[in-house]
């Protein structure tokens, strides 16, 4: 049975192959064989698409149960939630971990750089160089040294990208840490001090019922 977490509803759900079958695509080295599927739960449509021998053709045999050539099209893209984090702020981090989940880490860390700027606009910070705002964000006590220093290196990484600094691959490694540098910060700016504040209400709810 072919499944795969389907890109729209987000459930793991089976893929029936379409009526039109199957197609090859060939290539000077290689043929690409593919099947048009659709999901079992939404409908949505995805093709299977393995890359098989040159010579192979029509003649291909492939097992869409459990060929590990078997990729699927459009990938998964994997977002990311944010609670407590401002919904304009928190769709662009979400939106860094779509493109790092289809390995687009170029975009993940312009985005990443995005949010950190955002951060800081959303505190009144609005002056200034992107270096200037996050040493303010450290003055004013949002953030600590350390979430300072993690901060920093998302903008140093974002400026590369933003100035056409492509010469250096980046690679799948960098990209995480950036997103978890930038998650960081977002907890300390935002979810932390929500958590905080939940926890304070409720120990005041229980004095006031006599329960602390």
């Amino acid at each position: 049975m072919a499944s795969r977490v389907c890109w729209n509803c987000k459930q793991a759900a089976h893929m029936t192959p379409t009526a039109d079958g199957k197609r090859f695509i060939p290539r000077d080295k290689e043929t690409v064989w593919g099947i048009p599927c659709t999901c079992d739960n939404c409908h949505a449509p995805s093709v299977a698409l393995a890359k098989v021998g040159a010579n192979d053709g029509l003649n291909a045999r492939v097992n869409m149960d459990s060929d590990p050539r078997i990729a699927w099209v459009p990938e998964n893209v994997l977002g990311k939630e944010f609670p407590d984090v401002p919904s304009p702020i928190s769709d662009a981090a979400s939106e860094a971990y779509a493109c790092y989940s289809i390995r687009s880490y170029r975009a993940a860390i312009l985005l990443a750089r995005s949010v950190v700027e955002a951060v800081a606009k959303d505190q009144g910070i609005t002056d200034g160089s992107l270096m200037s705002k996050i040493n303010t964000l450290q003055e004013r006590q949002l953030i600590s040294p350390l979430v300072t220093e993690t901060a920093h290196e998302i903008r140093h990484m974002g400026n590369e990208m933003a100035h056409g600094d492509f010469i250096q691959e980046v690679t799948e490694e960098e990209c995480d840490d950036v997103l978890n540098f930038m998650s960081v910060l977002l907890d300390a700016v935002y979810q932390q001090p929500a958590k905080l504040t939940r926890f304070r209400e409720q120990r005041q709810r229980r004095r006031a019922e006599g329960r602390d």
